[in-house]
């Protein structure tokens, strides 16, 4: 229950979306593994993970023993403070968080060997791609125009898998909040 609102705290181990800080939500556990999946981290050769849309910390903390070290980029400055905490509190220390537009990724901390976009985009930012290490993959949930989400997971050569998103995700917005 550590990264959910309180009020939600007995529905953090069940199969469902919770709301958290900022109208945001916590995706529920199979959509979580099925990105997780399709990124195919490999401990022994991942050494950077970019998270975008980090969220509560949720997923940068299942990141964090995956991977040598995560980035995660939040548009909300409550939701960095709130992962900061979280990642303190579970003495997590190979994870760095930023407050910033999401879709601009972390340019200074590039390439990264996998990149995952944890909000629905109508299309894969460009500059997110261009942070790609050159035999990197970047996983992201792609809203069509029939309204439907599909698992895309692209690498830095141009090569694209595809998979049905059962659940649907939360919008990935654009632009660093300034209220919250």
């Amino acid at each position: 229950g550590l990264f959910v609102d309180a009020a939600h705290s007995d529905l953090a181990f069940e199969e469902c979306s919770l709301p958290i800080a900022c109208g945001q939500i916590v995706a529920r556990p199979s959509s979580v593994a099925r990105l997780l999946w399709a990124l195919k981290v490999d401990r022994a050769r991942t050494d950077s993970v970019l998270l975008v849309g980090a969220g509560s910390g949720y997923v940068l903390a299942l990141l964090s023993g995956m991977a040598s070290h995560v980035w995660g980029v939040e548009r909300y400055g409550r939701l960095v403070a709130d992962a900061r905490e979280h990642m303190d509190t579970l003495d997590i220390n190979n994870v760095a968080i930023r407050h910033c537009d999401p879709h601009q990724g972390w340019k200074d901390a590039a390439p990264f060997d996998r990149i995952l976009v944890a909000g629905a985009v109508s299309e894969v930012p460009e500059g997110l791609l261009e942070q790609l290490a050159p035999e990197g993959a970047l996983v992201a949930c792609v809203q069509t125009a029939n309204g439907r989400q599909r698992i895309q997971r692209q690498m830095a050569n141009g090569e694209q898998e595809e998979w049905l998103m059962p659940d649907v995700l939360a919008p990935l917005m654009a632009g660093k909040s300034r209220a919250l």
